[in-house]
């Protein structure tokens, strides 16, 4: 089999789901760009700061908001920042089961 953008594509959006969540999200109809970084987050690829650290980044691993150890959990639920726009998102749509 040949390697083509179009092969990559098939595999990333048909075979090779490796969860029923990244079926989901490859399956949506969203865009693609969305679907990448839903992606690098369920698969903690996102470039944050500890996985800049491990590339050789020179900078700090912390948070610039809080101080805090930089990751992903951290930037969509731990941060401060993260947890009060929960609770806006919560308090905006009337929304009981938000991430706390």
């Amino acid at each position: 089999m040949t390697f083509s953008t179009k092969s990559l594509y098939r595999f990333i959006s048909d075979g090779g789901v490796a969860s029923r969540v990244a079926g989901y999200v490859w399956k949506g109809k969203i865009p693609l760009k969305i679907k990448f970084f839903l992606w690098q987050i369920f698969n903690n690829k996102l470039q944050v700061a500890q996985s800049l650290i491990k590339r050789g980044w020179k900078e700090t691993a912390n948070c610039c908001l809080c101080g805090l150890a930089e990751s992903v959990d951290h930037i969509f639920f731990q941060c401060h920042i993260a947890k009060f726009i929960w609770s806006v998102i919560a308090e905006v749509f009337k929304l009981q089961n938000v991430p706390r």
